[in-house]
């Protein structure tokens, strides 16, 4: 795992614990408010869930947002048709290499790093 997905993850697990803390700051002043330690489900604020997209969902938005069609995107990564298509739908796992030259391929599109994660 390269440093820059490292950070990524850091920063997101840091973001998920400052939505906790606010969640449990909310929670006890419920507490103090009502003066009992159950608080109804109607006042309880919400957990945030820390959600991973997969592959295919991470490939669809960049591809999405680089705007070209999913024949384009064949013709830019040097693979078959079907074989994007399967990974646009989530039915095959492209391998590493793969996967890395998605991300290299997006990166310059959109010129800014574009990190794909393996983890769902």
């Amino acid at each position: 795992m390269c440093s820059s997905d490292l950070e990524r993850r850091a920063m997101e697990d840091v973001l998920y614990q400052e939505e906790v803390e606010k969640y449990r700051a909310v929670r006890s002043a419920l507490k103090s408010i009502s003066g009992d330690d159950k608080v109804s489900a109607a006042r309880r604020p919400e957990l945030p869930v820390q959600t991973r997209s997969t592959i295919a969902e991470q490939l669809e938005r960049l591809r999405i947002e680089a705007d070209i069609t999913q024949m384009k995107l064949c013709e830019l990564v040097n693979l078959d048709p079907r074989t994007v298509q399967r990974h646009l739908a989530g039915a095959t796992m492209p391998s590493s290499r793969i996967v890395y030259r998605y991300a290299k391929l997006f990166s310059m599109l959109l010129k800014r790093q574009v990190v794909i994660s393996k983890l769902p």
